[in-house]
């Protein structure tokens, strides 16, 4: 049996919304080496029991516990993000980056 660590996160500020993106991006690389036995990988697992924050940090915090249920593909190349057809699954991304543009 592998060990189980748990996770409380607090959330600062607009900026860890990337710092989360990228977690979750490490974190699902992390379990696809794991399935794919790939050399050795740590055994253990990452649960993430709490998270929060203060003004933007809570609004991060909100929308990280709902990209665990609607998902979070992390955004790589902002250039390519950036362009009005781009549509990410990425609530974080779309609530700090996309925030107030209309589309046309």
């Amino acid at each position: 049996m592998s060990a189980k660590f748990h996770l409380g996160i607090t959330m600062a500020g607009a900026y860890t919304a990337g710092a989360i993106d990228y977690l979750f991006e490490a974190l699902r690389r992390w379990e696809d080496e794991k399935r794919n036995s790939r050399g050795p990988v740590p055994p253990h697992e990452i649960q993430i029991d709490v998270i929060g924050g203060a003004s933007a940090g809570g609004i991060t915090a909100a929308l990280t516990g709902l990209a665990c249920f609607t998902g979070l593909d992390p955004v790589n190349d902002f250039e390519k993000a950036s362009k009005p057809d781009y549509k990410p699954r990425n609530l974080l991304f779309d609530a700090w980056v996309n925030l107030g543009t209309v589309s046309k």
